[in-house]
């Protein structure tokens, strides 16, 4: 076995008289703060020592009584019993058996399939080190300094019982596994002192507790202690189960407040109700953005008084116009808006964005692209001076930009009716001219970055919901013609017409539309 000094510096061995009832205030005191969150466990169960931590969280102990049989039991073994240690065996168990009682150790715990813990004095856990070697097994010594479970502590044991009975013992409130027995203790049963002599001699069946404890339905556990030795053999045990660390990792303070935090949102996520209350201290009330659906503001403690809107000047006139845009838009009070607020902390959305954009182009005359406003001018000040550069009240470089195309009203001709030269009147179709598109002059070459590209393609989309418009409404006032002059029953030829309208007008771009009038 390697020598005290081999050890890394994080085994270094504590004192055991000191030692478990040091475990028993720190497990206790998880148990307390993971209660206090609102985490109620629906079945406990701990590992040697730590079964007494579990008896207090499952309300068998008080916190007295739990310190008072810990450090009992640490000072008799530290005092009653011989030196000897422990070795971590990665075998099966019928292996392990047979090389602890060939060299005179024993088996101390079953921690899984392969995962099993030998115990015993120096000399004997020497010999067994060699022949886990000679069979090529790993092994490792645990940081003890007495062989626990095993006949080296049977001296401590009577004194031990005889200060047990003077704790108080009261029924269990939450489900136990005990890990002597690996049976189910229900709500109601109260543990004795011939059980906790007998847990502290007999080998740890903590494979066969977590066996009970998956047929009772569990899946998440969190391990309270330090370390992670637990989560390693639950895993082992059961590969589908949920661990977390009831403290996280490190040794400092912050750490294991981090740790404690991310593992209570975890269990959140999962389903857990949480006492806000009891971790944010104010009713678990947190400020969050409003909505734009909702017609008043989210209430919130602010540090210090909104302060008023300052007076606008000739170059404030645009940000006061987008923040009572923005309030508008969202439904919040104009003195919530501020230059610098966050729309989508606001409760902005790409509609409300693109309906604010559409009005200051309506008004000042310049677009701006409701994919900036998601990057780069996302508060109101930021907005407003992209209006501004876009109007050009400052020097801005500019790429060049295709001319929008210059589109005229169609002409309309009223039908000519004639005079009728027999009983049934002859009505001549009205004449009516194409709509007439000036060629713009040749544009300059459109930038290839995405802005460019997005700003020829707007001017395409507006250009063909201009001509659709137009078209549209020339043939309504064909229609309205034609049955102002009468013309209500149509013959074999107009019959064709009729359905040609009804298929859909695509208009074709040409290098020169020249009108033409439509056949009958």
């Amino acid at each position: 076995a390697p020598t005290p000094a081999d050890r890394p510096a994080d085994d270094e061995i504590w004192p055991t008289e000191t030692a478990q009832a040091a475990l028993f205030a720190h497990q206790a005191a998880l148990a307390d703060a993971w209660r206090a969150a609102g985490i109620r466990p629906a079945l406990l169960l701990g590992h040697s020592v730590g079964e007494y931590a579990a008896l207090y969280a499952a309300g068998a102990l008080t916190l007295e009584g739990g310190l008072r049989l810990t450090a009992w039991r640490g000072r008799l073994m530290q005092t009653r019993c011989q030196a000897g240690g422990m070795l971590a065996v990665r075998a099966d168990q019928t292996t392990a058996r047979r090389i602890a009682r060939a060299a005179g150790a024993e088996l101390a715990a079953v921690n899984g399939p392969h995962a099993q813990v030998l115990s015993g004095p120096p000399q004997a856990l020497k010999e067994a080190a060699a022949l886990l070697d000679q069979e090529g097994l790993r092994w490792r010594a645990l940081p003890v300094d007495r062989a626990f479970h095993s006949a080296g502590i049977d001296s401590a044991l009577d004194e031990f019982r005889t200060r047990a009975r003077g704790v108080t013992y009261r029924p269990l409130r939450t489900p136990l596994v005990t890990t002597a027995d690996g049976e189910l203790r229900r709500a109601g049963w109260t543990v004795d002192v011939e059980y906790l002599c007998r847990q502290a001699r007999q080998p740890v069946r903590f494979g066969l507790a977590m066996d009970t404890a998956v047929e009772q339905g569990c899946r998440d556990f969190v391990e309270i202690g330090a370390g992670r030795t637990l989560t390693g053999l639950g895993r082992h045990c059961v590969p589908d189960s949920r661990w977390l660390s009831g403290q996280g990792e490190g040794g400092g303070a912050a750490e294991q407040a981090h740790g404690f935090l991310t593992a209570l949102g975890s269990l959140y996520g999962r389903g857990a109700d949480l006492d806000w209350h009891a971790l944010t201290g104010d009713g678990g009330r947190v400020p969050l953005p409003g909505h734009p659906l909702r017609r008043r503001a989210v209430p919130f403690r602010a540090e210090a008084s909104v302060p008023a809107p300052e007076k606008p000047g000739p170059d404030d006139e645009v940000l006061l116009v987008i923040r009572e845009l923005a309030a508008d838009k969202l439904g919040r009070p104009t003195a919530d808006v501020t230059p610098d607020s966050s729309f989508f902390e606001l409760g902005a959305d790409s509609l409300s964005l693109m309906s604010m954009t559409t009005e200051l182009e309506q008004r000042y005359g310049v677009r701006v692209p409701v994919r900036e406003v998601f990057d780069s001018a996302d508060t109101p000040r930021r907005l407003a001076e992209r209006v501004a550069r876009l109007r050009g009240d400052v020097p801005v470089v500019r790429e060049p930009v295709n001319q929008e195309p210059v589109i005229r009203e169609p002409v309309v001709q009223e039908p000519v009716v004639q005079e009728p030269v027999v009983q049934e009147p002859v009505v001549q179709e009205p004449v009516v001219q194409e709509p007439v598109v000036e060629q713009p002059a040749a544009p300059a070459a459109p930038s290839e970055s995405p802005e460019g590209l997005h700003a020829l393609f707007g001017q395409q989309l507006r250009l063909a919901e201009q001509l659709v418009e137009q078209v549209g409404e020339m043939i309504s006032r064909q229609l309205d013609v034609l049955a102002a002059s009468g013309t209500t029953t149509a013959s074999p030829a107009p019959a064709r017409t009729q359905a040609r309208s009804q298929a859909p007008l695509v208009p074709r771009p040409a290098p020169t539309p020249t009108p033409s009038t439509p056949s009958p």
